[in-house]
Formats: C-alpha cells, structure tokens, sequence
C-alpha cells in the first residue's frame, strides 16, 4: 500500500516532469534552428573552402620544435617525434632533413 507522502512524492515528481517537457518544448522552438539545417545554408557551406587540419603544423628546427610536434601533432608526427628526441643526433637530423616532413604528409593524407 502506498502511503500518503509517498503518493504526494510521486505527483510533485509527475508535476516537475511534466514542466520540464514543457519548458524544453518552448525553449526549443523559441530557438532558431542551426544554419547547418537549412539546404540553402548547407549549400553555400561546401563551397567554402575548408583548412587542412595540418596546415598549421610548422616543421621544427631544432629539439624545442620536434617537442613541440611530439606533443602537438597527429599520430604519425608524434611518433617520428618521439623517436627523433629519444635517439641519437643523427637519428635527430635525419628527423629535421626528411623524417618530419614525411610523417606531417602521413597525418595529412590519412
């Protein structure tokens, strides 16, 4: 048997419900829709030309940049990186010749 302050609880909690839903619904359609939503605006979006999400990547110069591509670039760059700062100089410059370029075109590419 359901006791009378639980009965009570249970209409307040129906009653918050219910507002809620109703607050949702008027805020919802208070609120402008996205532009992504309407065709015309989705239309003019794929001619604007988007960035790479690498075009900012410059190249390092020295071990301050390859720190700074380890902790900042994608996967590839990351671990060229990695393996550049934790190995010898040579394995370092031959990172700054040609290493890091390939793996900033990896992470482009893939």
């Amino acid at each position: 048997m359901i006791t009378r302050t639980a009965w009570k609880r249970a209409k307040k909690r129906a009653r918050l419900s219910i507002a809620a839903i109703a607050i949702g619904a008027i805020i919802g359609a208070a609120l402008p829709a996205p532009a992504l939503w309407s065709s015309t605006a989705a239309a003019s979006a794929a001619t604007v030309p988007t960035p790479s999400l690498f075009a900012a990547v410059e190249p390092a110069t020295d071990r301050a940049g390859a720190l700074r591509l380890w902790k900042q670039g994608g996967e590839a760059v990351s671990a060229a990186a990695h393996e550049a700062l934790t190995g010898s100089d040579e394995a370092f410059q031959r990172f700054l010749d040609d290493g890091q370029q390939a793996a900033i075109t990896h992470d482009t590419d893939y």
